[in-house]
């Protein structure tokens, strides 16, 4: 789901779709269904985590700002390390 999520396209569908496989995930986790009728909200506080869509622009961030840095840094260096091993996971299979 992560991989998709900073991959697809950032429209109002793709927000709908993964706040969906989101929250359907959470209630198995939880061991809720949709008859008890708990919000979203009070799932997420229950499992104490923020929604995916707020994570993937917190993540998008901080890759615009690690781009941004010397090559001489170390979060730069390990942000490059991550993108060439997604980048062999994603040819291998």
């Amino acid at each position: 789901m992560i991989c998709v999520a900073e991959t697809r396209e950032d429209t109002a569908k793709t927000r709908q779709l993964f706040e969906i496989m989101e929250m359907n995930t959470l209630r198995r986790i939880t061991g809720k269904t949709r008859r008890d009728r708990v919000r979203s909200k009070g799932i997420r506080e229950e499992c104490n985590i923020q929604g995916i869509e707020e994570w993937v622009r917190r993540r998008e961030e901080y890759k615009s700002h690690a781009s941004r840095m010397g090559d001489y840094r170390l979060a730069r260096r390990v942000h490059l390390r991550e993108n060439e091993e997604l980048e062999d996971q994603e040819k291998d299979g």
